[in-house]
């Protein structure tokens, strides 16, 4: 719902307040508060319209790119190859190439100290393990049939898809995890869903490196994805 459908709501919402302030003129604080209370609620509802209504819409359009992106794809059998800037290995290809900004979860601990009674400390303490997001570099993600690559402004990061064992979209990036107990590192990107999909499917074979090379002999295309 608009903004602009809820001013109507507002309004009989004030001539209420109003009825309320002759109900309570012998009580000027008791008006007060409820005016304040109704205030509140009424600021809570346009910022939530505001802020929810463009998210959702964003949310609608990834959905619907995505389904374009993997509805192409299972008409042609293969993902289409994109120019990517980075030097490839023999049989590899680009899939997908965009800017980005990679993050990397990191632990930390925070120690709390044991009871002062009468300038004596009472137990050891304790602490607890947090997790918060790290920001590592800025540069560009590219997908190949054989590589994650990370190209920064000060490192590269490179890691072979069978390194890979999830991949998954969050609000607007998404979340890599590996084996060999590395940590799980975060990418911004445009749209989750396609990512996150795209690198699964060839992580798992579900995209073989044989079926996109089938492809060379068509000319290469930008990562417009016809939307």
């Amino acid at each position: 719902m608009k903004v602009e459908e809820w001013l109507p709501f507002l309004g009989q919402l004030w001539e209420k307040v109003l009825e309320v302030q002759n109900w309570f003129s012998s009580d000027q604080t008791a008006f007060a508060v409820i005016a304040l209370m109704l205030f509140i609620f009424v600021v809570a509802i346009v910022w939530l319209l505001q802020h929810m209504g463009p998210e959702r819409k964003r949310w609608k359009t990834i959905r619907k790119e995505a389904k374009s992106f993997f509805r192409d794809m299972e008409a042609r059998k293969r993902p289409r190859i994109v120019p990517v800037n980075v030097i490839l290995k023999q049989g590899e290809v680009g899939i997908l190439q965009e800017s980005s900004m990679l993050y990397v979860m990191q632990a930390y601990r925070v120690h709390g100290g044991g009871t002062r009674i009468r300038g004596v400390y009472i137990g050891r303490g304790s602490s607890e393990s947090h997790q918060r997001l790290r920001h590592i570099d800025s540069g560009r993600i590219i997908l190949t049939t054989q590589r994650l690559i990370f190209d920064g402004q000060w490192e590269t990061r490179m890691t072979n898809l069978n390194d890979i064992i999830w991949a998954g979209p969050l609000e607007d990036a998404i979340e890599v995890r590996f084996g060999r107990n590395q940590k799980s590192q975060i990418y911004i990107v445009r749209n989750p869903l396609i990512w996150a999909k795209t690198i699964q499917m060839l992580a798992s074979r579900k995209i073989s490196a044989e079926q996109v090379e089938a492809d060379r002999i068509a000319p290469l295309v930008s990562n417009s994805r016809d939307f």
